[in-house]
């Protein structure tokens, strides 16, 4: 896990997805995209150790084939890449045809400020990932089983995360 330079995780929002093998169906996972949480590296490693998966990873970044390799080598039968970003519908429909059963969804921005400073654009790229994506996700992917990741901050967060906050307490 520590292997992996934060740069690296950054800026993504990763979609597992596991096959056949001691998995009933294959597993989808979207991951942070602004701030570097090693959540989806965890789960990543986890799938690919204990059930052999194959894994699908999408981000808004560029493909690491480094972490691509590194979990081949810990166990995935395979792992790729698709630039995707989860807030554009259109984008998430790329997706269709890919056989998923269930979904991790940890995606989030988190950009600090009071309510009153903040404009449409910045509730759009916070709220994006958690809301916008869930509903993409879920609308295009129909997975039999939905797994968000979110925040204490949606009860206790720190001043300046009330939108944050939202998007988590949406989940």
């Amino acid at each position: 896990l520590w292997e992996v330079p934060l740069q690296r995780v950054q800026d993504r929002a990763v979609a597992l997805r596991a096959l056949r093998g001691p998995l009933s169906a294959p597993v989808a996972h979207a991951l942070p995209q602004r701030r570097a949480h090693f959540v989806h590296v965890l789960l990543a490693l986890h799938l690919a150790r204990q059930y052999a998966a194959h894994l699908l990873l999408i981000g808004r970044g560029a493909s690491d084939e480094s972490f691509l390799e590194r979990l081949r080598t810990e166990g995935a039968r395979s792992a790729r890449y698709l630039s995707i970003d989860i807030t554009r519908r259109d984008a998430v429909e790329r997706l269709r045809g890919e056989q998923v059963e269930v979904i991790f969804h940890a995606a989030g921005v988190l950009r600090d400020g009071l309510f009153c400073e903040q404009d449409e654009s910045h509730s759009a790229a916070v709220l994006g990932p958690k809301v916008t994506g869930h509903r993409h996700l879920t609308e295009v992917l129909s997975p039999e089983r939905f797994i968000t990741f979110s925040s204490i901050a949606s009860i206790i967060g720190n001043p300046g995360q009330g939108l944050y906050a939202l998007a988590n307490g949406y989940l």
